[in-house]
């Protein structure tokens, strides 16, 4: 599985972007992904996002492609029913209340570990969903917190806890995905972090691209979907 495509969808100057990088995927990736509702952890790289106003866009795309949306809010989620998937932000991923809610989604859902949860913590968000929630979800490995907290460094991937996850629960291990953009949060690291986590099996990816290589947000982490291509195959 590869999930890719854009950080964000900011407005309408960003449309052709959208569908061009949609088009591009086509045939190579499973998954189209672009957030309309953005955030951000300062004043300067806050950002709204096109908000409701994108969702037709993106209902156009999963036409041709599996498409989807982060979803902060359980009306984010009502608004995306047509859509073959959303996810939950590492930010989110303990919001009880949301969990359950996108667990009534009817496409799939996947749900971003927090740069701050435990192996253990991990483990149970996916039970709860399985078996609080009855909906089989996706946990993606977006990088943990560490000492390394350089400012172009974000997170680091936890290879060691997927290592665990791939003896302890087999199971999970088959719906983990690696989210190669934001755990290492630069362009020149993805290839080998694609390459280590491949090499203990794992088979799912999410990555930030679009066709021109423009991004509004996280420019350090984006590659142009040639480059990713080059990179999985």
């Amino acid at each position: 599985m590869i999930i890719a495509g854009l950080c964000s969808f900011v407005s309408s100057s960003t449309v052709s972007e959208l569908q061009a990088t949609a088009e591009e995927l086509k045939g190579f990736a499973t998954h189209f992904r672009a957030k309309v509702w953005l955030g951000g952890t300062t004043p300067e790289k806050y950002m709204e996002g096109i908000g409701y106003n994108g969702i037709s866009y993106l209902e156009d795309i999963n036409n041709s492609i599996a498409t989807g949306t982060e979803c902060h809010t359980p009306d984010h989620i009502k608004a995306c029913d047509k859509l073959d998937f959303i996810w939950i932000g590492g930010r989110n991923s303990q919001n009880y209340t949301l969990l359950g809610a996108a667990s009534e989604h009817w496409g799939d859902v996947f749900i971003k570990r927090g740069f701050g949860m435990t192996i253990d913590e991990t483990i149970g968000l996916y039970d709860i969903m399985n078996k609080i929630h009855r909906k089989e979800a996706f946990i993606i490995e977006r990088g943990i917190n560490t000492f390394d907290r350089t400012p172009d460094s974000r997170w680091a991937p936890d290879l060691k806890g997927m290592i665990r996850i791939k003896h302890e629960r087999p199971d999970m291990f088959e719906n983990m995905v690696v989210d190669l953009s934001h755990s290492v949060g630069k362009w020149e690291y993805i290839k080998d972090t694609y390459e280590a986590f491949k090499a203990i099996g794992v088979k799912h990816w999410m990555v930030e691209c679009s066709a021109s290589g423009h991004t509004d947000t996280d420019k350090g982490q984006h590659i142009t979907v040639r480059e990713l291509k080059k990179i999985i195959r």
